[in-house]
């Protein structure tokens, strides 16, 4: 396949790749802290950068796609 037009009609005539495409998108895990290399990144490189320049009263809004039951947003 050459587009994602070409992949979402091949998505809308094989509902085969459709389930394909759902366990590669989704994981079957859920935990506290699940990627500690992800985690460290986050500290040492993203929050920094999220929070300079910023006040104590200053809102920072984070969105959290890969979360299943909630531990990956509250770690």
């Amino acid at each position: 396949l050459n587009s994602i037009a070409a992949y979402v009609e091949w998505l809308k005539k094989d509902p085969r790749e459709v389930m394909d495409l759902f366990r590669d998108l989704l994981i079957n895990v859920t935990d506290f802290f699940r990627d500690p290399d992800a985690f460290k990144v986050l500290e040492d490189k993203v929050i920094p950068q999220l929070f300079e320049g910023k006040t104590a009263s200053d809102a920072v809004r984070i969105w959290v796609p890969g979360c299943a039951t909630g531990e990956e947003v509250f770690s």
